[in-house]
């Protein structure tokens, strides 16, 4: 026999299975729990600055400078493929962001916080989500025009230590390394105080929200599957082989690379430049 207060427990856990949280640990945060003209504040911008300076230097490198190869080995292309699933589980930017956005509303988040600004709260958010995709544009790139499976490794290691400078930065001012006001930043009680699940909004509107968070992530594994499966086809294919190459030059440079100690004349070289070229042919 079933209670009724056994029914309504499992009734709300089905319905709001949601965990408390709290603001994450990163400078992100000090973007809206600081005041604009603090040193937490100044640090934040320093750090975000640098970590999208890093990535959009990798990225103009990567698509100037990058060239896909023409085939590569079996171990690569694995390699490739198991890069790209790496590359989603280790990138938490994208999903914090969207989860913050969808968990903390205005009305929610004033009545936690009066004195936190909303759009710095979105402003943050977005920051995080932008930095994300950044990252993963530039894992496309790496992957995609890696010619050795330990350059794919180290190359995403590389990126992910660029975007993870805020959680970084957090963590040294924690310990004191970078100042007492720092430090201070970092235990206001802002990063203790649990966020719980609202109960305002319906659960069609969870329910939508929980899809598209999903869907984000299938979003990005799609895109990359996608991108890769087009470049291993072509790579098979031959597709970024050379059709043709054309060398232009003079008689007299061909002579004096195969023959560059002698001085004969035009009939001659001419002569010795054909046996020259059958010789190379029937050697081939």
């Amino acid at each position: 026999t079933v209670t009724a207060t056994e029914t309504s427990t499992r009734t709300n856990i089905g319905s709001n299975n949601e965990v408390a949280l709290t603001l994450p640990e990163s400078t992100y945060s000090f973007l809206f729990t600081e005041c604009v003209c603090s040193v937490p504040y100044v640090f934040s911008l320093i750090i975000a600055a640098v970590s999208y300076a890093c990535l959009s230097l990798a990225l103009c490198n990567n698509i100037s400078n990058g060239i896909i190869p023409i085939d590569v080995d079996l171990s690569v292309r694995i390699a490739q493929y198991f890069s790209i699933l790496i590359a989603l589980l280790m990138e938490e930017e994208i999903p914090t962001g969207l989860y913050l956005l969808r968990r903390i509303s205005q009305p929610y988040l004033k009545s936690k916080f009066p004195e936190i600004s909303y759009s710095k709260f979105v402003l943050s958010s977005v920051m995080r989500i932008t930095m994300g995709y950044l990252f993963l544009v530039n894992v496309l790139l790496v992957i995609m025009q890696a010619e050795e499976v330990l350059v794919i490794f180290y190359d995403v290691l590389a990126l992910q230590f660029l975007q993870k400078l805020d959680d970084i930065g957090f963590s040294v001012s924690k310990m004191d390394v970078l100042g007492n006001r720092l430090q201070r930043a970092t235990m206001t009680k802002y990063f203790n105080v649990e966020l719980k699940q609202e109960g305002t909004d319906s659960l069609v509107h969870k329910w939508k929200v929980r899809m598209f968070l999903k869907a984000v992530y299938f979003f990005n594994l799609a895109g990359f599957l996608a991108a890769m499966i087009v470049v291993s086809t072509r790579q098979m294919s031959g597709y970024y082989q050379c059709d043709s190459i054309t060398v232009t030059c003079t008689i007299r440079f061909l002579l004096c690379f195969h023959f560059p100690c002698l001085s004969l004349s035009f009939h001659t070289n001419v002569l010795l430049l054909s046996l020259v070229l059958v010789g190379e042919e029937i050697w081939r």
